[in-house]
């Protein structure tokens, strides 16, 4: 049941930060990048992969093999939705780095499966 609750949290956590305006998104990520001392472009790219990286491997966690099919789905959705946010645009490159994010947290579950 635990990770089931993790992983529909961390669903929601990112939905709340991928549908947000566009300006606020970009400053959010200025801060953090200035913070960070990170490439604000590099921050924004590495984002789409972790988030959907972790998506993935608590929602196999949690659901089973058959939650890919779902973070595959979203990997798309999510840049869908965005048209109709004030300062957001649908990105085929995104689209592609939030699949390879759901491929990589798809491939540390497999090896958690192998190893337990």
């Amino acid at each position: 049941m635990g990770w089931k609750i993790a992983a529909v949290l961390w669903f929601l956590l990112e939905c709340w930060l991928s549908h947000q305006p566009g300006k606020q998104s970009a400053e959010q990520s200025r801060r953090l990048a200035a913070r960070s001392g990170a490439n604000e472009r590099r921050l924004r790219r590495d984002a789409h992969l972790l988030c959907f990286a972790i998506l993935a491997l608590l929602a196999c966690l949690g659901f089973g093999p058959w939650a890919l099919l779902f973070c595959a789905a979203w990997s798309a959705l999510d840049e869908l939705t965005k048209k109709g946010i004030e300062g957001r645009h649908c990105s085929p490159r995104d689209i592609r780095l939030n699949l390879l994010g759901a491929a990589l947290g798809a491939a540390v579950w497999l090896v958690i499966q192998a190893v337990i």
